[in-house]
């Protein structure tokens, strides 16, 4: 089968010329371009791929709706443009579809080149999960890092609720039949409602271990693109959640209380893993990886530029503590 690789670009061309020599096993690339800039598109005129359009930023989705258009691979594969494929990646995307109720195939997310942090999977974004972090903060924290834990340590494409945008494997047909991506979310939770209407279709979406990806993150994202965040999850509650839910709870449900205490990285038991995250509650929502076998207090290890900010902690067993400054 066919494959063709479809990356929405905004002001990302550097990133974009690293990407494209990693990746393997395509038969066709075609980039949309987003940045509205006659340098930027230039740029990428230069990068050797199969089709180059330039459009008005209309919002992810619809840029990959019209990469997917104007492409012509049996399978699409979907991708932000600051990512580095490991070797065999497309390769095992595309094995990890034969499923037969299989219908997003998505790699293994790492945030370093040498593949010492794993960086999670979307979190499920349902109307219980909102009840359950808002009365139950640890239970939800706990259900989604035993999730992570079981996708991380799988040896076998493991089926899940929903998986990241940054890179998604999809048959054609299944792309047309669930109707592409909703144009309505511009930044966003896109993914989220694609994997939905993919499941409506009786299919679900799978996580191939052997499939590698080290996502840059954030290197197309700025501060107004924050603004998108809530009238995309406005969006995706309204379409996605019960009626009588959004009802009496029209907007987001703030997380409950944290109960997570600091501790002295030295008294970290055998086996412990460090998680590194933007907010001290880790949260379900949580952007940042667990990591094995290295130690965070070394600060050139960590993906720059997100590493100062962020906040360190341990997770021992399925209970998360910070790291006390």
């Amino acid at each position: 089968m066919s494959v063709s690789l479809i990356v929405v670009n905004y002001h990302a061309s550097g990133a974009l010329k690293r990407m494209l020599p990693t990746v393997e096993g395509v038969d066709e690339v075609v980039i949309v371009d987003h940045s509205e800039d006659d340098q930027e598109f230039a740029e990428l005129k230069n990068l050797g791929a199969d089709r180059v359009i330039a459009q008005v930023n209309a919002g992810y989705g619809a840029g990959l709706n019209r990469g997917v258009r104007e492409s012509s691979g049996d399978i699409v594969l979907l991708a932000n443009p600051d990512l580095l494929l490991r070797p065999g990646t497309v390769e095992a995307l595309v094995d990890a579809l034969d499923g037969s109720d299989t219908g997003i195939a998505a790699p293994q997310l790492v945030w370093d080149e040498a593949g010492r942090w794993s960086v999670p999977q979307a979190p499920d974004t349902g109307w219980w999960g909102e009840i359950e972090a808002r009365y139950s903060l640890w239970t939800a924290r706990r259900r989604y890092f035993k999730e992570q834990l079981k996708l991380w340590g799988a040896n076998e494409p493991t089926p899940t609720f929903l998986v990241s945008g940054t890179l998604m494997a999809v048959k054609r047909t299944t792309f047309q039949e669930a109707g592409g991506f909703d144009p309505k979310y511009f930044l966003f939770y896109e993914e989220n409602d694609f994997c939905m209407r993919v499941r409506r279709l009786g299919l679900h979406p799978v996580v191939a271990p052997d499939a590698r990806v080290c996502h840059a993150i954030g290197v197309s994202a700025d501060q107004e693109a924050a603004e998108y965040f809530g009238p995309s999850l406005e969006r995706f509650r309204r379409l996605w959640m019960p009626a009588w839910f959004t009802t009496f709870w029209p907007d987001p449900m703030p997380p409950g209380r944290s109960r997570v205490r600091s501790v002295d990285p030295s008294a970290a038991g055998i086996g412990a893993r460090w998680v590194i995250s933007p907010t001290k509650r880790f949260m379900p929502l949580v952007r940042g990886p667990l990591v094995t076998a290295a130690d965070p207090t070394d600060l050139d290890f960590l993906p720059a530029p997100a590493a100062s900010p962020w906040v360190l902690g341990i997770m021992e067993g399925l209970r998360v503590r910070t790291v006390a400054e």
